[in-house]
């Protein structure tokens, strides 16, 4: 569906923290996170080794926290799901198709090739509108995700006892997946 609607539909982005924390002080560290940025749903659960978090509202869009403990670092994993909104903002473009090519076909009454046309206009601008609309979208979303992150990996750094490093940012950054 990425290819289809022009950008990214799954978002992860993933960083490890040298040091390691009890699983508990993650769970808070999670909750404080999410409730900083209005996420103030999900459900938590916890194993020996870390904690997770998860949210999927009734849109279809869905959050997840991964926060383990590995080799003496704390690895935080933030993945966002957006498969049914980009599905929806399709959809409103198919609607939109049908709607502006019935209306011109009634008002101009063209002959069938003109029908042809119409549609197909129609269907272009539409697909080029969703795609516009999708693209500022997922732009937004990674931007969110990116600073849910960056929210974590400083929490998690000061639990652990470590600064960032020069420049800031820091940890390994995995990219934001896509699929489609």
């Amino acid at each position: 569906m990425a290819r289809v609607i022009g950008g990214p539909t799954v978002f992860q982005l993933e960083r490890a923290v040298p040091g390691s924390i009890p699983v508990e002080e993650m769970a808070d560290l999670v909750t404080s996170a999410c409730w900083s940025l209005g996420l103030d749903t999900g459900e938590v659960t916890t194993n020996p080794n870390g904690v997770r978090w998860y949210r999927k509202t009734a849109e279809g869009p869905s959050t997840e926290i991964e926060l383990t403990r590995r080799q003496d670092q704390i690895r935080i994993r933030v993945r966002g799901r957006y498969d049914d909104p980009a599905g929806w903002t399709l959809i409103g473009g198919g609607i939109t198709t049908g709607v502006a090519a019935g209306l011109a076909i009634a008002v101009l009454d063209p002959s069938l090739v003109g029908v042809t046309g119409i549609i197909a206009g129609a269907a272009g601008a539409s697909w080029l509108g969703a795609r516009a609309f999708w693209r500022r979208t997922s732009r937004r979303v990674r931007r969110r995700l990116a600073g849910l992150m960056d929210r974590l990996e400083t929490q998690a750094r000061t639990a652990a006892g470590h600064s960032l490093p020069a420049g800031g940012g820091g940890g390994s950054s995995g990219g934001n997946g896509e699929s489609g």
